[in-house]
Protein backbone atom coordinates (compact mmCIF):
# COMPACT_ATOMS: atom_id res chain seq x y z
CA UNK A 1 0.00 0.00 0.00
CA UNK A 2 1.75 3.26 -0.91
CA UNK A 3 1.41 6.77 0.85
CA UNK A 4 -0.13 9.96 0.30
CA UNK A 5 2.80 11.39 -2.01
CA UNK A 6 2.76 8.45 -3.92
CA UNK A 7 -1.00 9.05 -5.12
CA UNK A 8 -0.54 12.65 -5.66
CA UNK A 9 2.68 11.79 -7.66
CA UNK A 10 0.34 8.78 -9.74
CA UNK A 11 -2.26 11.87 -10.31
CA UNK A 12 -0.01 14.89 -11.20
CA UNK A 13 2.87 12.64 -13.17
CA UNK A 14 2.85 12.66 -16.98
CA UNK A 15 3.70 9.16 -19.15
CA UNK A 16 6.94 7.79 -17.71
CA UNK A 17 9.21 7.65 -20.47
CA UNK A 18 9.03 4.19 -22.48
CA UNK A 19 5.57 3.27 -20.64
CA UNK A 20 3.20 4.90 -22.66
CA UNK A 21 2.07 1.51 -24.53
CA UNK A 22 2.36 -0.52 -21.23
CA UNK A 23 0.11 0.78 -18.89
CA UNK A 24 -3.00 0.55 -17.28
CA UNK A 25 -4.10 3.68 -17.97
CA UNK A 26 -3.28 3.98 -21.58
CA UNK A 27 -6.15 0.46 -21.86
CA UNK A 28 -8.53 2.74 -20.04
CA UNK A 29 -8.43 5.44 -22.23
CA UNK A 30 -8.45 3.44 -25.01
CA UNK A 31 -12.04 1.79 -23.71
CA UNK A 32 -13.07 5.24 -23.31
CA UNK A 33 -12.25 6.45 -27.12
CA UNK A 34 -13.65 3.37 -28.22
CA UNK A 35 -17.08 4.13 -26.27
CA UNK A 36 -16.98 7.27 -27.83
CA UNK A 37 -16.53 6.51 -31.30
CA UNK A 38 -19.05 3.24 -30.87
CA UNK A 39 -22.03 5.71 -29.53
CA UNK A 40 -21.35 8.15 -32.04
CA UNK A 41 -21.49 5.60 -34.87
CA UNK A 42 -24.14 3.48 -33.38
CA UNK A 43 -26.75 6.45 -32.19
CA UNK A 44 -25.94 9.41 -33.63
CA UNK A 45 -29.25 8.92 -36.36
CA UNK A 46 -31.51 8.63 -33.07
CA UNK A 47 -33.48 11.47 -32.63
CA UNK A 48 -33.06 11.63 -28.99
CA UNK A 49 -29.09 11.84 -30.12
CA UNK A 50 -28.70 15.72 -30.04
CA UNK A 51 -26.14 19.01 -30.09
CA UNK A 52 -25.63 18.19 -26.05
CA UNK A 53 -24.73 13.77 -26.65
CA UNK A 54 -22.51 15.16 -29.41
CA UNK A 55 -20.93 17.97 -27.67
CA UNK A 56 -20.33 15.03 -24.96
CA UNK A 57 -18.64 12.68 -27.38
CA UNK A 58 -17.18 15.42 -29.24
CA UNK A 59 -15.53 16.84 -25.97
CA UNK A 60 -14.39 13.32 -24.22
CA UNK A 61 -12.98 12.28 -27.65
CA UNK A 62 -10.93 15.38 -27.90
CA UNK A 63 -9.86 15.79 -23.97
CA UNK A 64 -8.76 11.69 -23.90
CA UNK A 65 -6.54 11.86 -27.01
CA UNK A 66 -5.00 15.03 -25.90
CA UNK A 67 -4.45 13.17 -22.54
CA UNK A 68 -2.42 10.25 -24.61
CA UNK A 69 -0.86 12.34 -26.95
CA UNK A 70 0.52 14.92 -24.12
CA UNK A 71 3.94 13.56 -22.35
CA UNK A 72 3.69 16.07 -19.36
CA UNK A 73 -0.38 15.33 -19.02
CA UNK A 74 -1.15 14.43 -15.74
CA UNK A 75 -2.35 10.39 -16.21
CA UNK A 76 -3.62 10.00 -13.25
CA UNK A 77 -6.02 12.85 -13.10
CA UNK A 78 -7.27 11.58 -16.26
CA UNK A 79 -8.03 8.11 -15.39
CA UNK A 80 -9.59 9.19 -12.06
CA UNK A 81 -11.74 11.94 -13.92
CA UNK A 82 -13.22 9.79 -16.30
CA UNK A 83 -13.64 6.69 -13.62
CA UNK A 84 -15.70 9.02 -11.51
CA UNK A 85 -17.54 9.91 -14.26
CA UNK A 86 -18.28 6.73 -15.65
CA UNK A 87 -19.28 5.48 -12.22
CA UNK A 88 -21.73 7.71 -12.18
CA UNK A 89 -22.92 6.93 -15.54
CA UNK A 90 -23.03 3.38 -14.97
CA UNK A 91 -26.01 4.18 -12.37
CA UNK A 92 -27.94 6.06 -15.49
CA UNK A 93 -27.61 2.76 -17.49
CA UNK A 94 -28.95 0.41 -14.23
CA UNK A 95 -31.71 2.43 -14.00
CA UNK A 96 -32.55 2.28 -17.22
CA UNK A 97 -31.87 -1.40 -17.59
CA UNK A 98 -33.59 -2.29 -14.39
CA UNK A 99 -36.28 0.70 -14.26
CA UNK A 100 -37.47 0.44 -10.61
CA UNK A 101 -37.79 2.65 -7.37
CA UNK A 102 -34.36 1.54 -6.13
CA UNK A 103 -32.01 1.87 -9.56
CA UNK A 104 -34.35 5.38 -9.73
CA UNK A 105 -33.11 6.26 -6.22
CA UNK A 106 -29.34 5.06 -6.95
CA UNK A 107 -29.34 7.47 -10.09
CA UNK A 108 -30.81 9.93 -8.78
CA UNK A 109 -28.04 10.01 -5.84
CA UNK A 110 -25.03 8.67 -7.62
CA UNK A 111 -25.06 10.50 -10.74
CA UNK A 112 -25.10 14.18 -9.42
CA UNK A 113 -22.46 13.16 -6.30
CA UNK A 114 -20.23 11.60 -9.14
CA UNK A 115 -20.15 14.98 -11.52
CA UNK A 116 -19.47 16.71 -8.23
CA UNK A 117 -16.51 14.76 -7.37
CA UNK A 118 -15.22 15.26 -11.02
CA UNK A 119 -15.70 19.00 -10.80
CA UNK A 120 -13.80 19.17 -7.51
CA UNK A 121 -11.03 16.94 -9.14
CA UNK A 122 -11.33 18.81 -12.21
CA UNK A 123 -10.91 22.03 -10.18
CA UNK A 124 -8.02 20.44 -8.31
CA UNK A 125 -6.05 19.51 -11.49
CA UNK A 126 -6.98 23.08 -12.73
CA UNK A 127 -5.34 24.69 -10.21
CA UNK A 128 -1.88 22.55 -10.70
CA UNK A 129 -1.75 23.62 -14.13
CA UNK A 130 -2.42 27.59 -12.92
CA UNK A 131 0.25 26.60 -10.77
CA UNK A 132 2.61 24.91 -12.85
CA UNK A 133 2.51 21.82 -11.50
CA UNK A 134 1.04 19.89 -13.84
CA UNK A 135 2.80 19.94 -17.79
CA UNK A 136 -0.14 21.21 -20.02
CA UNK A 137 -0.83 24.52 -20.76
CA UNK A 138 -4.17 25.82 -19.21
CA UNK A 139 -5.90 25.70 -22.90
CA UNK A 140 -5.68 21.98 -22.59
CA UNK A 141 -8.62 22.01 -19.89
CA UNK A 142 -11.31 23.46 -22.35
CA UNK A 143 -12.73 20.62 -23.73
CA UNK A 144 -12.54 19.15 -20.53
CA UNK A 145 -14.13 22.12 -18.87
CA UNK A 146 -17.37 22.09 -21.83
CA UNK A 147 -17.35 18.23 -21.23
CA UNK A 148 -17.62 18.81 -17.03
CA UNK A 149 -20.29 22.07 -17.65
CA UNK A 150 -22.49 19.72 -19.69
CA UNK A 151 -22.58 17.29 -16.87
CA UNK A 152 -23.28 19.48 -14.46
CA UNK A 153 -26.32 20.48 -16.43
CA UNK A 154 -27.22 17.15 -17.09
CA UNK A 155 -26.86 16.51 -13.40
CA UNK A 156 -29.16 19.34 -12.06
CA UNK A 157 -31.77 18.20 -14.74
CA UNK A 158 -31.62 14.77 -12.55
CA UNK A 159 -32.14 16.19 -9.44
CA UNK A 160 -34.64 19.07 -9.92
CA UNK A 161 -36.89 15.94 -12.02
CA UNK A 162 -36.18 13.96 -8.56
CA UNK A 163 -37.21 16.86 -6.73
CA UNK A 164 -40.22 17.32 -8.51
CA UNK A 165 -41.28 13.89 -8.24
CA UNK A 166 -40.77 13.89 -4.65
CA UNK A 167 -38.67 10.99 -4.39
CA UNK A 168 -41.41 8.63 -6.48
CA UNK A 169 -40.65 6.55 -9.49
CA UNK A 170 -40.44 8.21 -12.39
CA UNK A 171 -41.74 4.23 -14.24
CA UNK A 172 -44.46 3.94 -12.36
CA UNK A 173 -48.09 3.74 -13.78
CA UNK A 174 -50.45 5.98 -12.39
CA UNK A 175 -54.12 6.02 -12.96
CA UNK A 176 -55.42 9.13 -14.84
CA UNK A 177 -57.03 11.53 -13.09
CA UNK A 178 -60.61 12.52 -14.41
CA UNK A 179 -61.94 16.26 -13.77
CA UNK A 180 -64.60 16.65 -11.81
CA UNK A 181 -67.64 18.62 -12.89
Amino acid sequence: CGSYADLEDWLLTGWRLGTRLRTEELLIMVANLAEMLTDTLLYSRYRGYGTSYHLHHLTTLLATLCFIARDSAPVGMAVLFSSILETGSCCLNAAGLFPCGLTYTIRLVCYPLSRLLATALLCQCTLYGWRGHVGVPLISFAPVWVLMLLNIRWATQILVGGLRRQGTDPWEVRPAQTKRS
